[in-house]
């Protein structure tokens, strides 16, 4: 394997960082929440292979999908909205509003068409995790996978996932601020009337 180094702005720090599953799209937010997109080219020389373009501002969490085509970010107000990577423009009109951008997570299926959203400020910060299907260009369906079952349990805010074909979702429950209960990460399964159950028993051994 060859070492690949990603260029860095001087004085800024990386915060968060979303990949696709190629490895050839990387979204980067540095310090300031600026959000930058780099692609890599096998053809260019080593010092010029990944070339960045700055998405610009607007955003503490990104997520990319994982054939590299969208991202998915949410602002300061709390939108979440999904963007082209290429192009930088807004794919469809805001997903979802209200949540907390400090506490909430998006990630993002294979293609784009579905976002599993986690907001840990959810009902005084018990949490809740969400699914967001992609009906049209302009139009997206949100509904509630599980909700955290006390306050401050913040359900999700530890970490999610999704299948590719947007079906499955893992979901982290964090210790408990409340009574120190250990952490444990839940599966669920959309069924074919769009509703979730729970796979098998809590995965605890960690």
């Amino acid at each position: 394997l060859e070492n690949y180094t990603l260029p860095t702005q001087t004085g800024k720090s990386v915060e968060q960082m979303s990949m696709s599953v190629n490895g050839e799209t990387v979204l980067i937010t540095d310090q300031e929440d600026h959000i930058h997109l780099y692609n890599y080219n096998l053809s260019a020389t080593l010092q010029t292979n990944w070339s960045m373009i700055t998405m610009g501002g607007g955003g503490d969490e990104i997520s990319i999908s994982k054939n590299g085509d969208w991202r998915a970010t949410i602002s300061y107000s709390g939108d979440l909205v999904l963007h082209h990577t290429a192009t930088g423009s807004a794919a469809s009109p805001v997903i979802t509003t209200g949540l907390n951008y400090q506490l909430a997570r998006a990630y993002v299926n294979w293609d784009g068409t579905a976002i599993i959203v986690t907001d840990g400020s959810y009902n005084s910060n018990a949490g809740r995790v969400q699914n967001c299907d992609k009906i049209n260009a302009s139009a997206w369906s949100c509904s509630t996978i599980v909700e955290g079952p006390a306050a401050n349990d913040r359900v999700g805010y530890n970490g999610a996932a999704i299948s590719d074909d947007a079906n499955v979702v893992a979901i982290g429950f964090g210790q408990s601020w409340v009574t120190s209960n250990p952490g444990y990460v839940q599966v669920y399964e959309k069924n074919s009337t769009n509703q979730w159950n729970k796979r098998g028993q809590n995965i605890t051994s960690m």
